[in-house]
């Protein structure tokens, strides 16, 4: 009899990433003096109130989460943060976020945990996801708003264009969901709506080209055309650009980690270059670490300020 419940536990914590909750424990039909024995002995440890870790289970922030909405049921799902992570949205940083976060309908009571940050709602969410199936999350909308009121400006930006990357006709929905939010008063909503007013183009590609954008628009330069295709005076391509300005023929490329990566690639750039360069462009890059500096934007002012003559061309695709 033991071994059929051992064998359901092993299942259901295999399911869930290694945790699983008392509750769940006990539907198998378990004995509570296994239960305790099994604690007793180190085959299960204690992650949260009601929630156990399987020993030798490899602990993961996915697990983490897990185990947080374990705790939190019913009526729990990943939210703000963590919903942000698990989207892979940008301006989150570069490590999952701590504690994890979890939202639960307002009138569940339950203890505080170290290691969850939890957020009562009185319009527990109507749309949900499930990260491969196991956790369930906020979908894209509703995680972006609730991100809107725990980020900065400039996080909240990055988050916004990478999710209207990820789902093109996300602003309208937004947009619908504002006007009502922000009626009721909630939080970031007023953020929110700037960042969508604010919101620059489409056409952008990735959370680089977005914080550049935002540093050159505050400071004053002329907006530029984006993800242009180039070509030289016999109308042969040459490349397509993050950023040009067609007046001056001045070509901004925002570099991400592309130099960090192979020979080939480091090559390859450098061979785009030249051919741009040749062709009579003045080619700027920026990276990550330039970006939070003010050098590149006045050389880039310098630049665009000279008069050029253009001699290749460009059309934004």
């Amino acid at each position: 009899m033991a071994g059929r419940w051992e064998r359901a536990v092993g299942v259901l914590a295999a399911r869930q990433l290694g945790v699983m909750s008392l509750d769940q424990v006990r539907a198998t039909g378990i004995a509570r003096s296994t239960q305790k024995n099994w604690v007793a002995v180190g085959r299960w440890e204690r992650r949260l109130a009601r929630v156990y870790r399987v020993r030798g289970a490899p602990w993961s922030w996915h697990q983490q989460l897990m185990a947080a909405v374990l705790w939190a049921r019913p009526s729990s799902v990943a939210s703000h943060r963590s919903a942000g992570w698990l989207w892979g949205l940008d301006g989150l940083g570069t490590a999952p976020p701590e504690p994890v976060e979890v939202t639960v309908a307002h009138a569940r009571r339950l203890s505080p945990q170290a290691e969850v940050t939890l957020h009562r709602t009185r319009a527990f969410p109507r749309h949900l996801e499930w990260w491969k199936g196991l956790i369930p999350v906020t979908d894209l909308a509703r995680t972006v708003i609730d991100l809107a009121g725990v980020l900065d400006e400039t996080s909240l930006e990055l988050a916004l264009d990478s999710a209207c990357r990820r789902k093109p006709r996300l602003l309208q929905w937004l947009e619908r969901e504002l006007a009502c939010l922000a009626r009721r008063g909630r939080e970031g909503a007023a953020a929110l709506t700037r960042a969508i007013r604010n919101r620059t183009d489409p056409a952008l590609e990735s959370a680089l080209e977005v914080r550049v954008l935002r540093a050159m628009l505050r400071a004053g330069l002329p907006r530029p055309l984006t993800q242009c295709t180039l070509h030289d005076a016999a109308g042969r391509f040459l490349a397509r650009v993050d950023f040009f300005w067609p007046d001056t023929g001045v070509v901004l490329e925002a570099d991400g980690w592309r130099f960090h990566g192979s020979k080939p690639q480091w090559e390859r750039d450098t061979a785009r270059r030249n051919a741009l360069t040749h062709a009579g462009f003045q080619v700027f890059n920026v990276t990550w670490d330039l970006v939070r500096t003010s050098g590149w934007i006045e050389a880039l002012r310098a630049a665009l300020r000279r008069e050029g003559t253009q001699l290749g061309s460009g059309r934004p695709e």
